[in-house]
């Protein structure tokens, strides 16, 4: 349990369900790394040299906070992103590494704001794929940047199968994508890419909300995704990043 309170107070160290071909065996193998994060006196410093990454990649410090729900990570309107212990305790690294970054990711593009609002969840839901599907990506860049390797991950990606509802691509378009996104001739074992990834839009995207630190609010006007906008609140004007 030490490791677990040493953990527990790093300001450091995330989201939906999934699940590996044999679900049995991958709770197994959860259960096994969920241990081995709380024996292994090693996992703290892994977590927290992956956070640093992170910070210095992405120029945003965000607060990484263990949990264990089997989901392998979540990142919350609040800013906070949870890493399940499984995760941290999986025998590579660069597994961790992938899965915090992922969650990092969705911090660092405002996904988890849109969740703040009513507004912001028709959007999310709205969007298929599209977030999480950069989230991947954005984690691949940061892999190939700070010198981690990727095959891990990829092989991991591998092995998650599809589920009705899903938010996420299948298991096998997400490695065949992050590998591209990684670049470097990377490849996944398994290969199913999508084949809109470098089909260029033939028009800007306009944005359909304004995401701010405060929540999210619906565009007035038709604005190039990426662009500074604001709220209006009882408070002021507060700024954000037209999504």
């Amino acid at each position: 349990m030490r490791a677990l309170r040493t953990l527990l107070f790093v300001a450091v160290a995330g989201a939906a369900v999934f699940a590996q071909g044999n679900a049995a065996l991958y709770f197994q193998n959860q259960i096994q790394n969920y241990w081995r994060a709380l024996n292994d006196p090693t996992t703290n410093g892994r977590v927290q040299q992956i956070w640093l990454d992170l910070v210095s990649y992405s120029g945003i410090m965000r607060p990484v906070i263990p949990a264990q729900q089997f989901n392998a990570g979540q990142s919350l309107p609040n800013g906070i992103v949870l890493l399940d212990l499984s995760i941290a305790g999986d025998p590579d690294e660069n597994v961790t590494a992938f899965w915090l970054a992922h969650e990092y990711g969705h911090q660092v593009l405002g996904h988890p704001q849109l969740g703040a609002t009513p507004w912001g969840q028709y959007i999310a839901m709205r969007a298929g794929t599209t977030n999480e599907d950069a989230a991947d990506r954005w984690a691949a860049r940061f892999m190939r940047a700070k010198g981690y390797d990727v095959e891990p991950a990829l092989d991991f990606l591998c092995t998650v199968p599809s589920a009705p509802g899903d938010s996420h691509s299948t298991g096998p378009r997400r490695a065949a994508n992050v590998a591209r996104a990684f670049g470097g001739g990377a490849t996944a074992s398994c290969d199913e890419p999508d084949p809109d990834f470098d089909r260029p839009d033939p028009r800007p995207r306009p944005a359909s909300a304004c995401v701010t630190p405060a929540g999210s609010c619906p565009m007035v006007a038709p604005t190039p995704v990426g662009s500074s906008c604001y709220c209006a609140t009882g408070y002021g004007p507060i700024g954000g990043i037209s999504r």
